[in-house]
């Protein structure tokens, strides 16, 4: 797993950080329904669903769900945990029973909001947001993240690809002023109620963080978390300003790599990387990079 790493970064790091649990962490379990009501997930590279009835990698209150849910014409749904409660999430048609559920991220029947418990916030998440599968972990992700940008006294930091908040808002709330870009859609309208809720000095712009302007917002730290395919557009514009510090979270190796070189051909230094087994048995890994600005 760490070789992965530091064959893409071309850099190894320093540690890998272990999840709490090694199985039951699964707050999101995606499940498909087959011919003759079989709930399950796809077999590799074939059209087959394979029944399941209780997943190992899934926390105990979602198998419990599971359990106990009706389907009527359902053909893929995702049921989704915040460590206590658990809600589904139905894509395409049908009908669900059994605990509170939604269509395509719209709330149908009960209270489909969650509260995710984030380095002592409470955040409420809606049933079509992202976060994080392993909660444990992405507590611990968090604080890591939270510490690096905190300690370098920033006056003003940008979060690209934020989603709800996740990891500006704890930063929020210790007094730095953030500004977050995302997308439009339900993760943008949850960042910005969290913050609502919070009373914390922070804007939220929607779009695509790969489209940032530079000179649009004065900041001297950046975050960074993109999906799989990376923020190479994102990477370039938050250069151009050279902030004092860039932490960047990664899903993917290769876009990983590929994203920090241009940033260390600038002259940042890489003082962090460290790996998060956010996906425990399995070879996908998490990682946190931090890179600062090398003194002229």
């Amino acid at each position: 797993m760490l070789d992965r790493l530091e064959r893409a970064v071309g850099a190894r790091p320093d540690r890998l950080v272990p999840s709490p649990k090694q199985v039951g962490y699964r707050a999101r379990i995606t499940l498909t329904v087959g011919r003759n009501g079989v709930v399950g997930y796809h077999r590799p590279r074939s059209h087959e669903v394979i029944p399941v009835t209780r997943d190992p990698l899934a926390r105990d209150e979602v198998n419990d769900a599971l359990a106990r849910i009706q389907i009527e014409g359902v053909e893929r749904f995702e049921l989704r945990s915040d460590g206590e409660r658990v809600v589904a999430n139905v894509h395409g048609p049908g009908q669900l029973s059994g605990v509170p559920w939604a269509r395509e991220g719209k709330p149908v029947d009960g209270d489909t909001t969650l509260t995710l418990g984030v380095n002592g916030l409470d955040l409420t998440v809606s049933p079509g947001s992202f976060y994080q599968v392993n909660l444990e972990l992405n507590a611990l992700l968090v604080q890591a993240v939270v510490d690096e940008v905190l300690s370098r006294e920033p006056q003003h930091v940008l979060d690209l690809f934020s989603g709800i908040g996740n990891l500006s808002l704890p930063i929020a709330l210790a007094g730095v002023p953030c500004t977050l870009v995302e997308r439009g859609g339900s993760s943008a309208r949850d960042a910005r109620a969290n913050a609502r809720r919070l009373g914390v000095d922070l804007t939220v712009q929607t779009g695509d963080a790969n489209r940032f302007e530079p000179g649009s917002v004065a900041f001297d730290v950046a975050v960074f978390d993109p999906p799989r395919a990376g923020a190479a557009q994102a990477m370039r514009s938050v250069l151009v300003t050279r902030p004092r510090a860039i932490v960047y979270v990664s899903c993917n190796p290769r876009t990983l790599g590929r994203d920090l070189r241009p940033a260390l051909d600038a002259g940042y230094r890489l003082t962090r990387f460290t790996g998060f087994d956010m996906f425990p048995g399995t070879d996908h890994v998490e990682a946190l990079a931090v890179l600062d600005r090398a003194p002229r």
